[in-house]
């Protein structure tokens, strides 16, 4: 007579059940903060990347178009407008600098086939967002005076996220000012040497310290027309 031999599995009792939950609960609370500190630290380099970004982007066009400044060819004082060649406010809003600059330079872009390239009005400017807190830079750009278009030109965004923008201008002799206008005196006629201009962005990961970029460009022909060649 065969014998049949049966054998018996033994399964998990439910202290070990009990165990392998509790180990399992507390590797998953150890690894829980390094996953969601590298997710946000991505976030973090993620932001911080857009920051430069447009940084460079805004830094290098104010840059262009500063570099190519010039006086428009008018003489004519019976019309303000058209002697305003350079102007820099110094302006605030709830307490940011929100400064403005409006100038004729060689770098007007035209995106209108009916409009050649070459001299036009350039302004830069911020706005306030409607639904959250920061500015936003904006930089227009039209013909010349004397032969722009019907209508006002809507600025196009250069950047976002801007805490404050603050310009300064230095004259021939190294005197800073924290405005400059082109149409009346000490400045009547005259280009800044030296603009300079600081953007702060928002920092959302710690917003107590906002993140700077300054940059300073020296305007050709101010230095020419002053007889500095340096």
């Amino acid at each position: 007579m065969n014998v049949k031999h049966i054998k018996h599995h033994k399964g998990f009792t439910l202290l070990e059940i009990l165990v392998a939950i509790a180990l399992f609960a507390a590797i998953t609370a150890m690894l829980y903060p390094a996953y969601i500190g590298t997710f946000r630290n991505m976030d973090i380099a993620e932001s911080y990347g857009t920051i430069y970004r447009m940084a460079r982007i805004a830094v290098q066009r104010i840059s262009e178009d500063l570099q190519c400044a010039s006086i428009p060819d008018t003489d004519d004082d019976s019309d303000p407008e058209q002697s305003q060649v350079f102007s820099g406010k110094d302006s605030a809003i709830n307490g940011n600098d929100t400064d403005e600059l409006e100038f004729i330079s060689e770098k007007h872009i035209s995106f209108n086939s009916n409009v050649a390239a070459g001299r036009g009005l350039i302004k830069y400017y911020v706005k306030e967002y409607e639904d959250q807190e920061g500015f936003i830079l904006y930089r227009s750009d039209k013909p010349e005076l004397g032969k722009k278009t019907e209508g006002e030109t809507v600025g196009l965004i250069l950047c976002e996220g801007i805490n404050s923008i603050n310009i300064s201008y230095q004259d021939e002799n190294g005197d800073t000012y924290d405005y400059w206008d082109s149409s009346s005196e000490p400045f009547k006629r005259k280009l800044p040497s030296m603009v300079s201009v600081e953007l702060e962005f928002m920092n959302k990961s710690d917003p107590d310290s906002p993140i700077k970029f300054v940059t300073s460009v020296s305007i050709p022909m101010a230095r020419r027309a002053y007889g500095n060649n340096s």
